[in-house]
């Protein structure tokens, strides 16, 4: 599933509308971590794009979601 366009359509099933998943608890941060880690790795987005389609978040922010889900992965 590597190709450009499948990523559209799963990255928004992760999340509440267009890059809105409400709130800072736990579980929704999570989601949009996964979904960042998504749209870089089988997206190819760049990290600001990530940022901007996620509310406007510095793209550091997706770089620590990034880099966090990878560390899961390869914890597991």
């Amino acid at each position: 599933m590597t190709d450009r366009r499948n990523c559209c359509r799963f990255i928004p099933a992760l999340t509440l509308g267009r890059g809105r998943v409400l709130g800072n608890q736990r579980g929704p941060c999570f989601s949009r971590q996964i979904s960042m880690y998504l749209a870089k790795s089988v997206g190819g987005w760049s990290t600001t794009r990530i940022g901007r389609f996620y509310n406007g978040r510095h793209h550091t922010t997706v770089l620590h979601a990034i880099g966090k889900i990878e560390r899961l992965r390869e914890n597991r």
